[in-house]
Protein backbone atom coordinates (compact mmCIF):
# COMPACT_ATOMS: atom_id res chain seq x y z
CA UNK A 1 0.00 0.00 0.00
CA UNK A 2 2.91 2.38 0.61
CA UNK A 3 3.99 2.09 -3.04
CA UNK A 4 0.45 2.81 -4.22
CA UNK A 5 0.22 5.90 -2.02
CA UNK A 6 3.54 7.25 -3.28
CA UNK A 7 2.56 6.72 -6.90
CA UNK A 8 -0.79 8.48 -6.53
CA UNK A 9 0.74 11.30 -4.48
CA UNK A 10 3.24 11.93 -7.27
CA UNK A 11 0.48 12.18 -9.84
CA UNK A 12 -1.55 14.55 -7.67
CA UNK A 13 1.49 16.75 -7.06
CA UNK A 14 2.11 17.05 -10.78
CA UNK A 15 -1.50 18.02 -11.39
CA UNK A 16 -1.31 21.16 -9.25
CA UNK A 17 -2.15 24.18 -11.37
CA UNK A 18 -3.16 22.13 -14.40
CA UNK A 19 -6.16 23.19 -16.50
CA UNK A 20 -8.88 20.77 -17.60
CA UNK A 21 -8.10 19.46 -21.08
CA UNK A 22 -9.12 16.41 -23.15
CA UNK A 23 -7.08 13.27 -22.56
CA UNK A 24 -7.30 9.60 -23.35
CA UNK A 25 -6.89 6.73 -20.91
CA UNK A 26 -4.55 8.60 -18.59
CA UNK A 27 -1.46 8.11 -20.74
CA UNK A 28 -1.48 10.65 -23.59
CA UNK A 29 0.81 13.67 -23.99
CA UNK A 30 -0.48 17.17 -24.82
CA UNK A 31 0.94 20.52 -25.88
CA UNK A 32 -0.69 22.57 -23.09
CA UNK A 33 -1.30 23.37 -20.27
CA UNK A 34 1.97 22.88 -18.39
CA UNK A 35 0.83 19.59 -16.85
CA UNK A 36 -1.88 17.23 -18.08
CA UNK A 37 -3.17 14.49 -15.80
CA UNK A 38 -5.58 11.65 -16.41
CA UNK A 39 -6.82 8.93 -14.07
CA UNK A 40 -8.96 5.87 -14.63
CA UNK A 41 -10.60 3.22 -12.49
CA UNK A 42 -12.88 0.28 -12.99
CA UNK A 43 -13.45 -3.46 -12.72
CA UNK A 44 -11.04 -6.24 -13.59
CA UNK A 45 -11.93 -9.82 -14.50
CA UNK A 46 -8.83 -11.27 -12.89
CA UNK A 47 -7.17 -14.61 -13.54
CA UNK A 48 -4.23 -16.18 -11.68
CA UNK A 49 -2.23 -19.16 -12.92
CA UNK A 50 1.01 -20.79 -11.85
CA UNK A 51 3.03 -23.18 -13.96
CA UNK A 52 5.97 -25.47 -13.21
CA UNK A 53 8.03 -26.27 -16.31
CA UNK A 54 5.08 -25.03 -18.42
CA UNK A 55 2.64 -27.44 -16.75
CA UNK A 56 -0.24 -25.73 -14.94
CA UNK A 57 0.06 -26.15 -11.18
CA UNK A 58 -2.79 -23.99 -9.93
CA UNK A 59 -5.41 -21.55 -11.19
CA UNK A 60 -8.06 -19.21 -9.83
CA UNK A 61 -10.02 -16.12 -10.76
CA UNK A 62 -12.26 -13.40 -9.38
CA UNK A 63 -13.66 -9.97 -10.07
CA UNK A 64 -11.39 -7.16 -8.84
CA UNK A 65 -10.56 -3.56 -9.58
CA UNK A 66 -7.83 -1.38 -11.03
CA UNK A 67 -6.73 2.24 -10.81
CA UNK A 68 -4.34 3.97 -13.20
CA UNK A 69 -3.01 7.42 -13.89
CA UNK A 70 -0.69 9.36 -16.13
CA UNK A 71 0.84 12.80 -16.34
CA UNK A 72 2.59 14.63 -19.18
CA UNK A 73 4.68 17.81 -19.07
CA UNK A 74 4.00 20.02 -22.07
CA UNK A 75 7.26 21.97 -21.95
CA UNK A 76 9.42 18.89 -21.35
CA UNK A 77 9.37 15.48 -23.08
CA UNK A 78 8.47 13.75 -19.81
CA UNK A 79 5.57 11.37 -19.18
CA UNK A 80 4.60 9.43 -16.06
CA UNK A 81 2.38 6.38 -15.80
CA UNK A 82 1.23 4.35 -12.79
CA UNK A 83 -1.27 1.55 -12.29
CA UNK A 84 -2.44 -0.89 -9.65
CA UNK A 85 -4.73 -3.90 -10.05
CA UNK A 86 -5.94 -6.50 -7.58
CA UNK A 87 -8.45 -9.31 -7.17
CA UNK A 88 -9.16 -11.82 -4.38
CA UNK A 89 -10.41 -15.29 -5.30
CA UNK A 90 -11.88 -17.42 -2.52
CA UNK A 91 -11.34 -20.75 -4.30
CA UNK A 92 -8.35 -22.33 -6.02
CA UNK A 93 -7.81 -25.26 -8.34
CA UNK A 94 -4.59 -27.16 -7.69
CA UNK A 95 -3.47 -29.53 -10.44
CA UNK A 96 -4.71 -33.06 -9.85
CA UNK A 97 -7.08 -32.01 -7.07
CA UNK A 98 -10.61 -30.73 -6.75
CA UNK A 99 -11.28 -27.03 -6.37
CA UNK A 100 -10.91 -26.01 -2.73
CA UNK A 101 -11.74 -23.02 -0.55
CA UNK A 102 -8.68 -20.82 -0.16
CA UNK A 103 -8.85 -17.05 0.03
CA UNK A 104 -5.88 -15.35 -1.61
CA UNK A 105 -5.12 -11.97 -3.19
CA UNK A 106 -3.26 -11.25 -6.42
CA UNK A 107 -2.00 -7.76 -7.26
CA UNK A 108 0.26 -5.91 -9.67
CA UNK A 109 1.78 -2.43 -9.45
CA UNK A 110 3.90 -0.35 -11.81
CA UNK A 111 5.27 3.19 -11.79
CA UNK A 112 7.15 4.37 -14.89
CA UNK A 113 8.77 7.68 -15.81
CA UNK A 114 9.31 8.10 -19.53
CA UNK A 115 11.14 10.28 -22.04
CA UNK A 116 9.13 10.98 -25.19
CA UNK A 117 11.12 9.99 -28.26
CA UNK A 118 8.05 10.67 -30.40
CA UNK A 119 4.83 12.60 -29.85
CA UNK A 120 3.03 9.36 -29.01
CA UNK A 121 5.83 7.10 -27.70
CA UNK A 122 8.06 7.26 -24.62
CA UNK A 123 10.82 4.99 -23.37
CA UNK A 124 10.57 4.53 -19.63
CA UNK A 125 12.12 3.23 -16.45
CA UNK A 126 10.70 2.73 -12.98
CA UNK A 127 9.47 0.10 -10.54
CA UNK A 128 7.11 -2.85 -10.93
CA UNK A 129 5.86 -5.71 -8.79
CA UNK A 130 3.46 -8.64 -8.93
CA UNK A 131 2.36 -10.94 -6.14
CA UNK A 132 -0.22 -13.22 -4.68
CA UNK A 133 -0.69 -13.85 -0.97
CA UNK A 134 -2.37 -16.79 0.71
CA UNK A 135 -4.78 -15.14 3.15
CA UNK A 136 -6.09 -18.30 4.79
CA UNK A 137 -2.76 -20.19 4.80
CA UNK A 138 -4.14 -22.93 2.58
CA UNK A 139 -2.35 -25.27 0.15
CA UNK A 140 -0.42 -22.57 -1.75
CA UNK A 141 2.59 -20.43 -0.95
CA UNK A 142 2.63 -16.63 -1.12
CA UNK A 143 4.88 -15.30 -3.87
CA UNK A 144 6.05 -11.89 -5.02
CA UNK A 145 8.39 -10.45 -7.65
CA UNK A 146 9.59 -6.84 -7.78
CA UNK A 147 12.39 -4.67 -9.06
CA UNK A 148 13.60 -1.91 -11.35
CA UNK A 149 11.81 -1.94 -14.69
CA UNK A 150 12.52 -0.70 -18.22
CA UNK A 151 9.85 -0.33 -20.86
CA UNK A 152 7.85 1.84 -23.22
CA UNK A 153 4.45 3.50 -23.23
CA UNK A 154 2.37 5.47 -25.68
CA UNK A 155 -0.98 6.32 -27.15
CA UNK A 156 -2.64 7.79 -30.20
CA UNK A 157 -5.94 9.44 -31.09
CA UNK A 158 -7.97 7.83 -33.87
CA UNK A 159 -10.48 10.67 -34.11
CA UNK A 160 -14.13 10.98 -33.08
CA UNK A 161 -13.16 10.70 -29.41
CA UNK A 162 -11.50 7.29 -29.83
CA UNK A 163 -7.95 6.64 -28.63
CA UNK A 164 -5.57 3.73 -28.14
CA UNK A 165 -2.98 3.46 -25.38
CA UNK A 166 -0.62 0.87 -24.00
CA UNK A 167 2.60 0.12 -22.20
CA UNK A 168 5.00 -2.75 -21.64
CA UNK A 169 7.82 -3.23 -19.15
CA UNK A 170 10.42 -5.79 -18.15
CA UNK A 171 12.23 -6.36 -14.86
CA UNK A 172 15.36 -8.32 -15.78
CA UNK A 173 16.47 -8.96 -12.19
CA UNK A 174 13.40 -9.23 -9.99
CA UNK A 175 13.62 -9.97 -6.28
CA UNK A 176 11.59 -13.10 -5.55
CA UNK A 177 9.98 -13.69 -2.15
CA UNK A 178 8.22 -16.91 -1.13
CA UNK A 179 6.14 -16.82 2.06
CA UNK A 180 7.91 -13.56 3.04
CA UNK A 181 11.36 -15.16 2.63
CA UNK A 182 13.67 -13.86 -0.07
CA UNK A 183 14.49 -16.43 -2.72
CA UNK A 184 18.16 -17.26 -3.30
CA UNK A 185 17.98 -16.51 -7.02
CA UNK A 186 16.59 -13.50 -8.83
CA UNK A 187 13.86 -13.96 -11.39
CA UNK A 188 12.26 -11.79 -14.04
CA UNK A 189 8.98 -9.96 -14.41
CA UNK A 190 7.14 -8.87 -17.55
CA UNK A 191 4.03 -6.72 -17.78
CA UNK A 192 1.83 -5.11 -20.40
CA UNK A 193 -1.48 -3.36 -20.79
CA UNK A 194 -3.45 -2.13 -23.79
CA UNK A 195 -6.75 -0.29 -23.97
CA UNK A 196 -9.15 1.53 -26.23
CA UNK A 197 -10.99 4.56 -24.91
CA UNK A 198 -13.84 6.82 -25.92
CA UNK A 199 -14.08 10.43 -24.74
CA UNK A 200 -17.79 11.31 -24.56
CA UNK A 201 -17.34 14.51 -22.50
CA UNK A 202 -14.42 16.97 -22.33
CA UNK A 203 -13.17 15.49 -19.06
CA UNK A 204 -14.94 12.14 -18.88
CA UNK A 205 -14.63 8.96 -20.91
CA UNK A 206 -14.68 5.18 -20.80
CA UNK A 207 -12.10 2.52 -21.59
CA UNK A 208 -11.71 -1.22 -21.96
CA UNK A 209 -8.63 -3.36 -22.36
CA UNK A 210 -6.39 -6.17 -21.18
CA UNK A 211 -3.46 -6.31 -18.74
CA UNK A 212 -0.95 -8.99 -17.75
CA UNK A 213 1.91 -9.44 -15.27
CA UNK A 214 4.07 -12.57 -15.43
CA UNK A 215 6.95 -13.47 -13.09
CA UNK A 216 9.29 -16.44 -13.50
CA UNK A 217 12.17 -17.90 -11.50
CA UNK A 218 14.06 -21.14 -10.85
CA UNK A 219 13.14 -23.26 -7.83
CA UNK A 220 14.63 -26.67 -7.12
CA UNK A 221 15.68 -27.12 -10.74
CA UNK A 222 12.20 -26.25 -12.04
CA UNK A 223 11.09 -23.11 -13.84
CA UNK A 224 8.18 -21.60 -11.90
CA UNK A 225 6.02 -18.82 -13.33
CA UNK A 226 2.92 -17.09 -12.05
CA UNK A 227 0.69 -14.85 -14.13
CA UNK A 228 -1.96 -12.36 -13.04
CA UNK A 229 -4.02 -11.11 -15.97
CA UNK A 230 -7.47 -10.08 -17.07
CA UNK A 231 -9.76 -7.87 -19.09
CA UNK A 232 -10.80 -4.55 -17.57
CA UNK A 233 -13.32 -1.78 -18.15
CA UNK A 234 -13.74 1.55 -16.44
CA UNK A 235 -14.12 5.31 -16.62
CA UNK A 236 -11.46 7.93 -17.27
CA UNK A 237 -11.17 11.43 -15.82
CA UNK A 238 -8.87 14.24 -16.98
CA UNK A 239 -7.89 17.48 -15.29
Amino acid sequence: MRSITLALALLLALSAGAYAQPAANGEVAYTHPAVNVGVSAGVLLGSLTETVDDDEALSSGALGYYIAGGAALAELPIAISASYATFSPDKIKVSGESETDDEHTASALDLLVGYRVHENIAVAAGWASASYSDVTKGPIESRSASGLAIGAMGGTHLGNGIALSGKAYFVPSATIEIDDNKHDENGSLFGLSASIGYQFMPNLGAEAGYRLSRASFEEGGDTVAFTASGFFAGVTFTF
